[in-house]
């Protein structure tokens, strides 16, 4: 089910799950899995608590921004790293990622022959491919860059590990502005009673049950989940890419800073004219659709 603005376009994807009857026993098992990681973790005490709320977070693969001069892989501890590789490992998150993404044939066509088609790729599928093509790019460029899974083409995940993950009122003001984020819901909780989540300028309260997966504009809406009972656990996995890899990639592999200190004033004014559309085509790659009003 999509969820619209006033002019059609695309704000999100409400994807549910698979019909495949296993779906529910990988839900449980990537849960468990998450339930039995998390005490190794090692987080400092107050990174228990952040803007997002009262978790443990776990982040992995391509990141920029932050004070980082170029694209880089998100480093942890190394007892993090270990279960990073483990969840990481699992078919489990293999398999929400390849759902909610898609995969695209021209990047890994040796290791899919015959690629899944993913909730992004069908509803947004310009800008599933203007993803992929980035990520593509940029790890062309930079063989050290890794890719969460070959199954996706977002280019970091973060692991919210609870075991009560109630997210804070927040937007993820670091994603790329006119994408999409994808979250897909884990756990053993009542989802008619707790989990809801709140997309606060739409108005919107969403059931968001275990195994459930939801494609929203994260950097753009606002939004937060309802608490869930004290003896429930909730946990998420998000694969999202930051914005800043795309305005890397944009300006030829570089700092916006550095691009334009490398070429004449009036060169850059031409480009500063240029980046002035850049959002127009960014809402371009969202798709609309026709809303039937009832009279």
């Amino acid at each position: 089910m999509p969820i619209v603005d006033k002019t059609s376009r695309l704000l999100a994807i409400l994807a549910g799950q698979p019909s495949n009857s296993d779906w529910p026993l990988l839900q449980m098992q990537a849960s468990q899995a998450l339930e039995r990681l998390c005490p190794r973790c090692h987080v400092p005490k107050g990174q228990h608590c952040h803007r997002r709320g009262t978790f443990v977070a776990l982040c992995c693969s391509i990141s920029h921004g932050g004070g980082q001069t170029s694209p880089k892989n998100l480093t942890n501890h190394p007892m993090n790293e270990k279960v990073l590789a483990k969840i990481n490992g699992m078919g489990a998150f293999q398999r929400i990622a390849g759902f909610a993404s898609g995969v695209l044939f021209e990047t890994t066509a040796p290791l899919f022959p015959n690629p899944p088609t993913g909730v992004m790729a069908n509803w947004a599928p310009a800008l599933y491919k203007h993803y992929g093509e980035k990520l593509d790019e940029l790890c062309t460029r930079d063989f050290s860059l890794l890719r969460t899974f070959p199954s996706t083409i977002f280019a970091a995940t973060t692991y919210n590990l609870g075991p009560r993950t109630v997210c804070y009122k927040h937007k993820d003001f670091a994603n790329l502005a006119y994408g999409l984020c994808l979250v897909t819901s884990l756990g053993q909780f009542n989802p008619m009673k707790g989990g809801h989540l709140i997309l606060w300028e739409l108005g919107i309260v969403v059931e968001f049950p275990p195994g459930s997966t939801i494609l929203l504009a994260s950097a753009l809406i606002t939004h937060s989940n309802t608490t869930i009972g004290k003896d429930e656990t909730r946990y998420s996995a998000a694969h999202y890419s930051a914005g800043a890899l795309f305005r890397w990639a944009e300006n030829g592999f570089q700092r916006t800073e550095d691009l334009y200190n490398s070429i004449p004033q009036s060169t850059r004014e031409n480009l500063e004219f240029l980046d002035s559309f850049l959002w127009e085509h960014g809402l371009s790659l969202l798709p609309t659709f026709p809303v039937r009003v009832a009279e």
